[in-house]
């Protein structure tokens, strides 16, 4: 019997470890899918789950329905974007749940949330992602009655998730990591009480300031419940923010279509260093450091409705009593700091809201600083109105507050000013409705910036405030060796520090020495583990129009130095436009104008230059550019003139990138010495021929022009003279200094030697003298190793046809100076009719022969058979113009010509 009872008692185990077991392949699509149709019945968006399980086991003897991946997708106009993510998320239930009808309502008891993010947004136009609720028409009829399921929730946990707004209008960014979030309490029941414990991050930023940043917070909150009329008690409610602690009381009423809300808030323990410690970090550094004494009043009130077309009024005031700040390493004490300020809205509506600083001020030793105003609309159209006065030694303030420990900060300040102002007068500059007055003045100031090589020190600074303008009346200090007196205006100065405007002004600025390299930071020390790009280009703000009319006894950048410099510089839009600049530059004049452009991913340049009368040399060794542009220059002495314009890309370092230059130059070198010894190219051209010394050109007045694309520079073709050698120049050379010329040389015949004067022995010395070859030079290779090839084809053919011609020219002119003698004596001397005929035989043999010999010794058939040799004396007379190893460089140029 007991055997038979054991089996009994086994089977009821086995079948029920089974139904544990097996029932969830059954029920867990059911649910799932039941669960996601009946929220998208619901939204406007689209919720959706990667995976679902239930398990009767684990969580025994509950069911369990877990979901991986859960994912609602907003609905237009945010498209996309996912409203809320659960890396898990899982419902508890009671398992006769699962055996319900699909009429019947299934009631969730637990809810577990984990790892998710709730990413809450509000647009320019005020539309929200979160207002998901469907508006289509019937969707939602009779919801409560159809809806499968309802919530008596018992417990509910949050861990690792994190809730984010975001408002456009409001600028504000609003972030809270929940670390662990959980609440009990019976919901099931009409009367009941929600016991919630919350331990978390908070982060809140309003237009771009970051007044609390992952602040630890713990939120005790126990809240009454009456579901059947929607009324939420705050019973025992505590917040700890950092170390100040808040206490909550009141309550709230849900309507159908409205909030009314009555709550109550104070800090009745607090001090003033549990207030510092949750101040922005750009505020109050080091807290460790930080030695804080002194009372702190904190209380509130949120009362009104709130609705979509209202808020609840609110009034926050905080109070400070004897408190000081010492920072533990600092000789000094921030004493006497006064606080007492407002957040006040009692319209019921945003704009109603206002900033009030009825008292802000501190004292460091007989220092003083006060501040008053008020700020109206503050989620809005800020109205501002404030006033500020101090005297203090900037010395002091470093003694008291942790600056930056090279900033060394020094001097005297008095300033006084009022202001009274709205965002949207400076957005619109109505500049009538921009009431400011007031002066700073400031003496013996010195401020060291690591951004510079020296620290800047300003001797005296007067500024006097009218309305939307800035009036610099002096100004005028030093950095490092540089000297600058500065005067003018700027306009919109309230507008550029809110960051609503363009900082605008025209400015004076003299200096008698300006060293460029004062203003630049020091060198890295590891530069040579750096290249000038490994760092982003240093970008010119695009809130800044500025022009400076500038005047300059000398400026020195690198190794340039220019004299008398003037000209208007004006800062516009990211970049530079100089004009009408001139200055004094390698004894010369130099006239700029043109343009940095910084907004573009690499900095770009474009520029016109009007050079006169500069020094070749210390202009060559100077500019890199130069160097590359016109590379001869490096073996010329002398002035030049030139034209240029120029433009392209720049490196990080703000140096010309070659290969994407542009442009053209004209020259003109109006007086240069040659010196073909520090040029190679120049060198190799002396060696190979004996009649030509590059030393002894005479480049005055040469005129050339040049343009350059693509990383090579072409060169217009232009003629040069040496003695009575006249020389074609063309072709170009590479920016990586690779040579591409062609040289046609027009050689004299009296260079030639003796060998061709006895060729041309039967020539009058005149027609020698007219007598040319054209020889054709090839210059290649680079310009440190430089490739001389000829091409002697056409000099040979031209020296040829020369000798033939006047060769040819030499016998009709001796036969003819025959004809006339003959024909003389004819005419001269009386005859018969027997002479008449034999002269006139004679005659006829005498043309005959004077029109037949040129024919016979020239004619055809002996050109062609004295061409060859002729051709032949021509090549050795022109191979003879080069130095031994002509012969080789000439089978070259044969070859390339070829």
């Amino acid at each position: 019997m007991k055997k038979k009872l054991l089996i009994v008692i086994a089977s009821i185990l086995v079948v029920f470890f089974a139904a544990l077991i097996l029932l969830p392949l059954f029920f867990e699509a059911k649910i799932a899918t039941l669960l996601k149709e009946n929220v998208n019945k619901q939204i406007e968006g689209e919720f959706d789950f990667d995976q679902a399980s239930l398990s009767l086991i684990a969580s025994f003897p509950k069911a369990k329905l877990s979901l991986e991946g859960s994912h609602l997708i907003a609905p237009e106009p945010f498209v996309g974007d996912t409203l809320f993510y659960a890396g898990a998320l899982s419902l508890e239930m009671a398992i006769s749940e699962l055996f319900k009808g699909l009429d019947d309502t299934i009631t969730i008891e637990n809810i577990t949330v984990d790892r998710a993010r709730l990413n809450l947004k509000v647009n320019a136009d005020d539309s929200t992602n979160y207002d998901i609720a469907s508006n289509t028409p019937g969707k939602n009829e009779s919801q409560e009655e159809s809806t499968p399921f309802s919530f008596s929730l018992k417990t509910y946990a949050i861990k690792d998730s994190e809730i984010a707004y975001h408002s456009s209008p409001s600028k504000i960014d609003l972030k809270i990591f929940l670390e662990d979030h959980k609440g009990s309490g019976d919901l099931s029941l009409d009367n009941s009480k929600l016991d919630t414990q919350t331990k978390g991050l908070l982060s809140f930023e309003l237009d771009s300031v970051a007044y609390l940043k992952d602040i630890p917070f713990e939120l005790k909150a126990l809240i009454g419940m009456d579901l059947k009329q929607n009324r939420y008690q705050l019973l025992e409610n505590q917040a700890l923010l950092m170390n100040l602690a808040l206490v909550f009381e009141g309550e709230v009423l849900v309507n159908e279509d409205h909030q009314e809300i009555d709550i109550r808030f104070d800090a009745p323990a607090a001090d003033f260093k549990d207030f510092i410690a949750i101040m922005p970090e750009a505020i109050v550094q080091d807290m460790d450091r930080v030695n804080a004494s002194g009372k702190l009043a904190v209380s509130g009130t949120i009362k009104g409705i709130s609705s979509e077309e209202s808020i609840p009024g609110f009034d926050v005031q905080l109070k400070t009593e004897n408190a000081t700040v010492q920072y533990a390493d600092l000789p000094r004490t921030i004493d006497n700091i006064v606080l007492d300020v407002g957040l006040v809205n009692s319209s019921g509506k945003v704009s109603g809201t206002r900033l009030e600083i009825k008292q802000s001020s501190f004292a460091i030793a007989q220092d003083q600083f006060q501040l008053k105003g008020t700020i109206s609309d503050i989620m809005g159209d800020k109205q501002v109105g404030m006033e500020a006065q101090t005297r203090m030694d900037l010395a002091r303030l470093g003694e008291a507050y942790p600056l930056p420990a090279e900033m060394n900060l020094s001097g005297k300040l008095n300033a006084d000013f009022r202001a009274s102002f709205t965002v949207k007068a400076l957005e619109a500059q109505e500049y009538n409705r921009i009431k400011m007055d007031g002066a700073i003045d400031l003496r013996d100031f010195v401020y060291n910036n690591p951004e510079l090589n020296a620290p800047l020190i300003l001797k005296n600074l007067k500024v006097k405030l009218d309305n939307d303008r800035t009036i610099i009346q002096e100004g005028n200090g030093t950095v490092g060796q540089s000297d600058f007196q500065l005067s003018g205006s700027l306009q919109h100065l309230a507008g550029y520090a809110l960051g609503k405007q363009d900082l605008q002004g025209s400015l004076n600025l003299r200096s008698d020495t300006f060293l460029v390299s004062d203003f630049m930071g020091p060198e890295e020390p590891n530069v040579q583990e750096t290249t000038p790009d490994s760092t982003a280009a240093l970008k010119i703000p695009t809130d800044l129009d500025l022009e400076f009319n500038t005047v300059a006894g000398k400026i020195v950048y690198n190794d340039l130095e220019l004299k008398d410099f003037k000209g208007k510089i004006r800062v516009q839009n990211g970049a530079i436009d100089f004009d009408e600049v001139t200055t004094g530059f390698f004894e010369g004049q130099l006239a700029l104008k043109g343009s940095l452009n910084t907004l573009t991913e690499q900095p770009e340049f474009a520029v016109t230059l009007d050079m006169e009368s500069l020094q070749i040399q210390k202009a060559f060794e100077a500019m890199e550019l130069l160097q590359v542009v016109a590379p001869v220059a490096g073996a010329l002495k002398g002035k030049f003139s030139s034209q240029v314009e120029l433009a392209g890309k720049l490196t990080n370092s703000y140096t010309p990138e070659l290969a994407t230059l542009t442009g053209a130059v004209l020259a003109e070198i109006l007086t240069a010495d040659v010196q073909s010894g520090e040029l190679p190219v120049l060198t190799e051209l002396n060696s190979s021929f004996d009649f030509f010394d590059t030393n002894k050109l005479d480049l005055r007045g040469l005129k050339t022009a040049l343009a350059f694309e693509n990383g090579k520079v072409r060169v217009k073709p232009f003629n040069i003279k040496y003695d009575d050698i006249l020389i074609k120049v063309a072709g170009g050379h590479g920016f990586d200094r690779s040579l591409d010329y062609q040289l046609t040389l027009d050689v004299p015949a009296k260079y030639l030697g003796k060998e061709v004067q006895g060729m041309v022995a039967a020539l009058e010395e005149d027609d020698l003298k007219e007598l040319s070859i054209p020889v054709q030079i090839g210059l290649g290779g680079t310009h440190t190793s430089p490739r001389i090839s000829s091409d002697l084809s056409s000099g040979v053919k031209s020296l040829t046809n020369n000798l033939l011609e006047l060769q040819k020219q030499k016998l009709i002119n001796k036969g003819s100076d025959q004809a006339k003698s003959l024909i003389g004596g004819l005419l001269g001397k009386k005859s018969d009719s027997a002479d008449l005929d034999k002269g006139d035989n004679t005659l006829d043999n005498v043309l005959k022969d004077l029109t037949t010999q040129p024919q016979d010794s020239l004619g055809k058939d002996s050109l062609k058979k004295e061409s060859n040799p002729l051709e032949e004396k021509a090549t050795g007379l022109l191979k003879n113009l080069l130095k031994g190893k002509k012969k080789d460089t000439s089978k070259t140029g044969s070859k390339q010509s070829n």
